[in-house]
This record gives structure tokens, sequence and C-alpha cells, in this order.
């Protein structure tokens, strides 16, 4: 583990794409997705905990806190905002006791995290994160239909 520099960023950036070809709704990222996501308001690399084998990512949780949110909420949260192993790493070696996660987040100032999974992951992502804590507080359904 180790921090995310700058000159990381697009390769933590190829490594996220990789990832999400596994998730329902992938669409190939293009450079103005990458720009958008730097000059998000909510990037903060500081957050992030990237697990790296050599030179090339293995691994990553991308949190965040978004602020605003929190205020119209009342209360005080982080966000797992993207979380992912790269399929030669799968299963996670360590299992979820070890899983980079949200103890990374600066507790004592938020109260709570959370996180969306998709339910369907190929990886199985759902059974990790009730291993390591988390538990479900809302389900969502999403449907689709192929216009021709």
């Amino acid at each position: 583990m180790r921090p995310a520099l700058p000159e990381h960023y697009r390769p933590i950036w190829k490594a996220r794409e990789e990832a999400w070809q596994d998730h329902w709704g992938y669409a190939p990222f293009v450079e103005e997705d990458y720009r958008r996501w730097l000059d998000s308001p909510l990037f903060d690399p500081a957050l992030w905990k990237v697990a790296w084998e050599g030179d090339r990512v293995a691994g990553m949780v991308l949190n965040r806190i978004d602020e605003a949110e929190n205020a119209r909420q009342r209360r005080r949260a982080a966000t797992r905002r993207m979380s992912f192993v790269l399929r030669p790493w799968r299963p996670w070696r360590g299992a979820g006791a070890t899983y980079p996660e949200h103890r990374d987040v600066p507790r004592s100032s938020m109260d709570e995290t959370a996180l969306g999974v998709d339910t369907q992951n190929p990886s199985c992502a759902l059974g990790l994160y009730q291993d390591i804590g988390y538990g479900e507080v809302h389900r969502h359904t999403i449907y689709r239909k192929h216009m021709e």
C-alpha cells in the first residue's frame, strides 16, 4: 500500500476501467471522463488506498467525503465511491480482514461510511463487504429496456 501521487493518477484511472468492465452498464472510458474525474470537487487522493504489486495497481479503495451531502443529510459520513481488485489478484489475497477499506478515512470526524454494491458482481463483492461489517440499508432495482 502506498499513497496516490499525481504520477499515479493515469495508471489508477486505467486500472479503474479494467476493473469496471465487470460491472453492469460498462461503457469504455474516454479522455473527457478522465478530465472530469481530475476536476471533480470530490477528487481527494489523500483518502484513497491503493494496493500495488511492483508498478501495477492490484486494487484500490477510492473514498470520498462529500461535505455538501453531509450537511443536507445532517450526518458525518464518508463514502466508499469505488473499490476494486483486478482479476489477477482475485480473490483478494488475505480475504476481507486485510482488504483495504474505510478504516483509512479520518475516523475521528466521521460517524459512518457507506457504499453501493452490484449484487451480481462476478467477484462476489457483496459477500466481502458483509464480511468486513457492512450491512444493507437500501436496495435498488434497476430496469433496462433495449430499444431497437
